[in-house]
């Protein structure tokens, strides 16, 4: 276990507001998982990276990490996607706040990939950050933190811009706050999950988050990701790319989602048990991608 004081190892001097434009978005898919037994890691059809799940009768009032935006190849013969973001909620729950960086790609031209920064109320729909540009390589820090209500505050910074927003939104109903999560999805469409891009390799650092109880001992003190119950979460697409999670640094706060192509011969042992868990909203491409 490892804690920290809740602030960035970078500051950014000046914070903005949160300005959102409206894609075009889906309805949600359930997400399979492994019904346990060989494999260390739990298997996601859409989910790579650490889920947190809260004690009984405590929730989860604080998540945060540090990531680089990946840098996405071509994709072939069609386009392809990948989602980073930390959030609260969504393992077990019908409710997601989460804040991540989004790098998609299109078919034979690398030029042609885009990055972009989203924030989400499920089941409200997601909403593109328009004041926040993210490139490839850009180090990114993000944090959701529970303010009391239905209320969240919601926090981003481009450390490789020095330009940062924020901003406090409202769900429309109570949360229950089960689980605090670190992920790398391939999201979802009506159909069914989004081919996933190759983003190669993506490190999450300053992992931390906070529970209820811990607040009300110190609000400011926050907690690495081995200090919970948190489940580490393997990518196990039926084709394509997939993404596996690798162990928790020593002092917990640190690890890398590699892509990864699973052998054909591999897929056929995991045995999903079709257990219904609302992770996230599922998301369809922007117009600019169909």
């Amino acid at each position: 276990m490892n804690t920290a004081q809740r602030c960035w190892a970078v500051s950014i001097a000046v914070a903005g507001m949160l300005h959102f434009v409206h894609p075009a978005f889906g309805a949600p898919l359930p997400l399979q998982t492994e019904s346990g037994g060989i494999a260390e890691n739990l298997s996601s059809t859409n989910w790579a990276g650490y889920a947190a799940v809260a004690p009984a009768n405590d929730h989860f009032t604080y998540v945060q990490a540090v990531w680089t935006v990946p840098t996405i190849s071509a994709s072939s013969p069609a386009f392809s996607f990948s989602s980073t973001w930390v959030g609260l909620d969504g393992f077990g729950s019908s409710t997601v706040e989460q804040i991540g960086t989004e790098a998609d790609g299109a078919p034979g031209d690398s030029a042609a990939a885009q990055y972009y920064a989203w924030i989400e109320l499920f089941p409200a729909n997601p909403l593109v950050i328009s004041n926040l540009t993210i490139h490839p390589g850009d180090t990114v820090g993000a944090s959701v933190e529970y303010t009391g209500g239905n209320s969240f505050f919601f926090y981003m910074a481009n450390f490789s811009t020095n330009i940062a927003v924020q901003g406090t939104l409202n769900t429309p109903s109570s949360v229950q706050r089960h689980s605090a999560e670190w992920i790398e999805e391939a999201p979802s469409s009506n159909s069914g999950v989004l081919p996933l891009a190759d983003f190669q390799s993506v490190t999450f650092s300053q992992a931390y988050a906070q529970l209820a109880s811990q607040a009300a001992v110190d609000p400011s003190t926050i907690y690495s990701v081995d200090t919970f119950n948190s489940l580490p979460l393997d990518l196990v697409p039926l084709s394509g790319f997939g993404a596996r999670t690798g162990p928790l640094s020593s002092d917990g706060t640190t690890f890398t989602v590699d892509a990864t192509i699973p052998e054909p011969a591999s897929l056929g042992t995991l045995a999903l048990a079709g257990i219904p868990l609302i992770l996230r909203r599922a998301r369809t491409p922007r117009a600019t991608h169909r």
